[in-house]
């Protein structure tokens, strides 16, 4: 089975796969304790069970019995508790330290673990779908040097469906400097649940979508990965199927609240949300794409309606600013003090992106507001995310199955975390912190309900819609279906169910 997609391969180690390839690649070697299943629900993967005390701060996971590592070994206790507490080392320097910061890991016995936590947290299980490292390869390997050690990327030995065979590296013609790859992934006999049908899994890389959907077109691949739409060049052929995603994000417009431009004023951002018309930009995008209107997503306990934000409205959009005092001069833009109505937005270069903010930019020029557009490469944009160096920033943020958007939202997370829009609100943050230790779901709402309400009060974003995720391939896969994904790479939950041939029965 043939896969394509764009991007480079760095890092099979799932404490370190970042990007679409690495991510790719660790879900299909390695297991975690827990997956999501095709109602994305968290279920057991390596662990047979798990369960937390009456406190909430206590999470014990049972082992199902008999697990062995690609390379025989077996898989034990050791290895998790090893995992873990690796993931831990600040001289590992994994991106996922912070998901376990104040949790302490105990082996119980060869196939019981407990986590013991600070402080109670609901949605702590979600960190447990990491994928599990073999600590009879890695025990000798210093944390410092673990991120760049040859297992990551020549050798790596997981319990995953499948199994490391090769890695080639070839020199692309439309750049000498670049590099593609083709990663050989074999059936892994000895996978817990049930081996793959696939024999065979190889993972071809690209530089560019238009090298990607060549290499399709020519049969290299038969089936393409990480597309945002159906590519026009192969839509209408008779042989495609384009699996349809729904995914848990949601892609906002992001006020920083701490810079200096008219978003400080919370009547400019609500005027905004007023003069926006998601709908026309979706339009746009010529995708079928669902409207979100606040930080949680539809589908989750803690959505509550009451708390949306509002729709398109030119006319109020323009009476909120005249009551803010930002006049039309006779250039059609507003001004207040001597101060013109305009801002920075910034969002990555990306075909989407250059709709979105085109259609943006027209939509705010009508109701007088003057949006100064810049469009990034990935690496620069990353650089304007981190420091913060924006008025306003078009972005994509996983929320996954718990709506526990702490990270988003708490005013610790500002400035260099994940609170992108810098918002600090008292009342915000006591009911992030309330609702997320406890378990009960109603309890859990009622929180939520406080949080809900100074959001839509403070408009710290713009909450315009939730991305969907393709998968195109020539023919069926049986065994795949549509449901919704946390990440591109949640597909391969069920890879090893996956068929490609039919045949004929005698009977048939």
């Amino acid at each position: 089975y043939h896969e394509g997609m764009v991007g480079t391969f760095s890092t099979a180690n799932p404490l370190y796969a970042n990007g679409a390839v690495d991510t790719a690649i660790s879900h299909l070697i390695f297991a975690g304790l827990l997956r999501y299943d095709d109602q994305n629900r968290l279920v057991g993967d390596l662990a047979a069970s798990y369960a937390h005390d009456d406190t909430g701060k206590v999470y014990t996971v049972e082992l199902r019995p008999n697990l062995t590592w690609q390379d025989g070994k077996p898989l034990t206790a050791d290895d998790v508790v090893f995992t873990f507490q690796t993931l831990q080392n600040p001289d590992a320097n994994s991106p996922l330290r912070q998901s376990m910061q104040g949790v302490t890991i105990t082996k119980v016995g060869d196939r019981t673990i407990k986590f013991t936590l600070s402080s109670a947290l609901a949605s702590f299980p979600n960190s447990l779908t990491v994928g599990i490292l073999p600590k009879h390869l890695l025990a000798s390997v210093p944390p410092t040097e673990l991120r760049t050690a040859s297992f990551n990327t020549a050798s790596p030995v997981g319990a995953g469906p499948f199994a490391w065979r090769s890695l080639q590296l070839i020199n692309t013609a439309s750049d000498d400097d670049a590099t593609a790859a083709v990663i050989t992934l074999d059936r892994f006999a000895g996978y817990h649940t049930q081996p793959p049908k696939l024999e065979r899994f190889v993972l071809h890389t690209y530089d560019a979508a238009d090298d990607l959907i060549s290499a399709f077109k020519k049969r290299e691949v038969r089936a393409i990965a990480g597309m945002k739409s159906l590519p026009d060049s192969i839509k209408e052929s008779d042989q495609i199927r384009a699996y349809n995603f729904q995914s848990t994000a949601e892609v906002m417009t992001f006020f920083n609240l701490a810079s200096a431009s008219p978003l400080s004023e919370t009547a400019v951002r609500r005027a905004i949300t007023f003069g926006t018309s998601r709908r026309t930009i979706i339009k746009k995008l010529n995708q079928t794409l669902r409207i979100i209107r606040e930080p949680v997503l539809a589908d989750q306990f803690a959505f509550d309606s009451r708390y949306q934000q509002p729709l398109y409205n030119k006319t109020l959009a323009e009476q909120t600013l005249d009551a803010a005092g930002w006049k039309l001069a006779a250039n059609g833009l507003r001004e207040k003090n001597g101060k013109r109505l305009t801002f920075r937005l910034y969002a990555e270069e990306t075909p989407d992106n250059k709709v979105i903010t085109k259609e943006l930019k027209r939509q705010w020029r009508e109701i007088g507001i003057d949006a100064d557009v810049t469009l990034q490469p990935a690496m620069y944009f990353q650089t304007t995310l981190d420091t913060r160096s924006y008025d306003a920033v078009l972005y994509g943020i996983s929320i996954g199955n718990d709506p526990d958007v702490y990270a988003y939202w708490h005013s610790s997370q500002a400035d260099s975390g994940m609170n992108f829009s810098n918002y600090k609100s008292k009342a915000a943050d006591t009911a992030l912190e309330t609702a997320r230790v406890r378990q009960d779901t109603t309890q859990r709402k009622l929180k939520y309900e406080a949080f809900l309400k100074t959001w839509q009060d403070d408009v710290p974003a713009l909450a315009m819609y939730r991305p969907r995720i393709y998968y195109i391939t020539r023919g069926d896969v049986y065994g795949l279906t549509e449901h919704i994904l946390n990440t591109d790479a949640d597909r391969y939950y069920s890879v090893s169910g996956w068929m490609i041939n039919t045949a004929m029965t005698d009977d048939h």
